[in-house]
């Protein structure tokens, strides 16, 4: 622990930075795996880029309850370590780990069976199909392999190690990059290609994770007796998960809402719409950071008692992020004929959409960034319901109506309604999102913390009588 942040009395400015810059570097490089597939899938063609695009909030779908336990499970296993109770941060650890795996493992098996019916379901059209159902029966199995990784990382992060990710991020991204070549290139075997070198590399990485995680090196190595599911445990677990997965999953959802209408403008548009994406998510993950580091700092804080060191740092990680956002716009508007040349042929139709949309909707990454510290907030203190009630803002009243309404031929404006309802909706996100922690602030901080007291209380009583 002494190589660890000190997050409860450390330099707040440092503590910000040491626990976010790690996870601003693994969030950018998670963000180059999409990118290396529009790279490698560009060289077939632009149906197969519709088709990885199509396939993309499918896949975000299936990933939502590993990201929900792991954020659920970070900010628990955080505040039991900010209060110094060894023996609930591993019993924790324990619940996440066994409970994770055993659904991720169901999810890839259930999506392999049936994912034309997912794809059918989802709207999908016959063009499309043959492609993007090869593409999602081969990741399917990638989903079990992303939620031991994502929950061993979340479980590293909540003790402070956000550096671990890095290099085993890295290296799995190294692999991808070396598949899609060998695959893609050298033998040919386009979207197929593409899928089996993405569960390669996701399997290398859960590898390492595992490897680590069961290490006599892991200080919270845990012991068989303490894999051990008990009611208690799980439900402070799900309670706290339950209302983060509804919101990652129906978030995912809007997306596959929001395909079938950008599929109307046709194949190209859908293609620079999937490609765009990719390339904002690289940046809008890096901001995404600030909100993930905030809420470990917010959860031991809020754990060791700190209300005021937890308001500081909300309006610190927000001025960082926010910052750091101005310099990603200032970075990315400039380059994006490069940008877009990179993916597909200028003479590509696509190539000018992927130029309107990046001009338009990238600039949502500021707004972004004050949604994601919210997020951070309310995952640091337990209240992920506010979370679950903003995303569904956010999807389902500012998003999926404003693009249906702007999509309409009577603007006479077509594709660029779909560019200008992401950025639209954004940026009423952000002010949604800080306003809504504002009018909470008192009472899911200092009130958190008292009614927190007499939960551990009760908790003890029924655990070890």
């Amino acid at each position: 622990m002494k190589e660890k942040v000190n997050i409860l009395n450390g330099r707040l400015d440092a503590v910000i930075w040491m626990i976010t810059l790690p996870i601003i570097i693994t969030n950018m490089v998670e963000g180059m795996y999409g990118i290396i597939d529009s790279l490698f899938v560009a060289n077939v063609g632009s149906l197969a880029v519709a088709s990885v695009a199509f396939v993309g909030p499918i896949q975000d779908t299936l990933n939502a309850v590993a990201t929900g336990l792991s954020v659920a499970g970070c900010s628990l296993i955080a505040r039991y370590i900010g209060a110094n109770d060894e023996q609930k941060a591993r019993r924790m650890i324990g619940h996440v780990f066994v409970i994770g795996v055993t659904i991720g493992f169901i999810i890839s098996a259930v999506t392999f069976v049936f994912s034309n019916e997912v794809l059918l379901l989802a709207g999908i059209t016959d063009t499309l199909l043959a492609d993007s159902s090869r593409y999602l029966m081969l990741t399917a199995w990638g989903v079990v392999f992303n939620f031991i990784t994502v929950l061993y990382l979340a479980i590293e992060r909540a003790q402070g190690n956000t550096k671990k990710a890095i290099s085993i991020n890295m290296f799995s991204l190294i692999m991808k990059i070396i598949f899609c070549y060998l695959f893609t290139i050298v033998v040919n075997w386009e979207i197929t290609g593409i899928g089996l070198a993405t569960i390669l590399a996701q399997g290398i990485c859960a590898t390492t994770c595992l490897i680590s995680f069961f290490s006599k090196k892991n200080e919270r190595k845990l012991e068989i007796s303490e894999y051990k599911i008990n009611s208690i445990s799980t439900k402070i677990l799900l309670v706290t998960a339950l209302p983060l997965i509804f919101e990652k999953s129906l978030i995912s959802m809007g997306f596959i809402i929001i395909n079938k209408y950008v599929l109307a403008f046709g194949e190209p548009v859908l293609a620079a719409y999937g490609i765009t994406n990719k390339v904002n998510s690289v940046f809008f993950k890096a901001v995404t950071a600030f909100g993930t580091g905030l809420s470990v700092i917010v959860a031991q804080n809020m754990g060791a008692n700190q209300p005021e060191r937890v308001k500081k740092a909300v309006w610190k990680s927000l001025g960082f992020g926010l910052t750091l956002a101005i310099i990603f716009i200032a970075f990315l508007l400039p380059f994006r004929s490069s940008i877009a040349a990179l993916f597909v042929d200028t003479s590509d139709p696509t190539y000018q959409h992927i130029i309107n949309a990046m001009g338009i909707y990238s600039a949502s990454i500021i707004p972004w960034g004050m949604t994601e510290c919210a997020m951070g907030i309310f995952q640091g203190t337990g209240d992920t319901k506010f979370n679950l009630f903003v995303s569904l803002m956010r999807i389902y009243v500012f998003r999926v109506p404003v693009v249906i309404i702007f999509s309409q031929p009577i603007w006479g404006i077509g594709e660029y309604g779909i560019w200008y309802a992401m950025l639209v909706s954004n940026i009423l996100s952000g002010l949604f999102s800080i306003g809504l922690y504002l009018f909470m602030k008192k009472t899911i901080i200092d009130g958190r913390i008292e009614k927190n007291k007499s939960i551990e209380i009760k908790e003890e009583q029924v655990v070890f009588e």
